[in-house]
């Protein structure tokens, strides 16, 4: 809905990273997005170029629908658990990061 073309296990699988770190069977999801350098940087110069501001807050928004899902979905025993693990071990899906 941001104006992107999206593509699922084209050209990249993304496999290995995702089974890295996941574990459906104990309610750990991951997903990888991966994007195109061209939409934020120059390739050849390596410079973020005007694209990237746009794309941050795309990122972003992005980050928060996903994260407003997962909880939509996740069975009502795994909220607080969720929290402190995310909190302990990785981002808060109450505070998108990315680097």
């Amino acid at each position: 809905n941001m104006g992107y073309q999206v593509k699922i296990n084209d050209p990249y699988k993304g496999v290995e990273l995702v089974r890295a770190y996941s574990e459906p069977t104990e309610h750990r999801h991951s997903l990888q997005v991966e994007i195109n350098r061209r939409l934020y940087m120059n390739e050849d110069t390596r410079e973020m170029h005007e694209g990237f501001t746009g794309l941050q807050k795309n990122i972003d928004t992005l980050i928060v629908a996903v994260c407003a899902y997962a909880r939509a979905n996740m069975p009502a025993h795994q909220h607080k658990h969720t929290a402190h693990a995310a909190h302990v071990h990785g981002p808060d899906c109450n505070h998108a990061h990315h680097h």
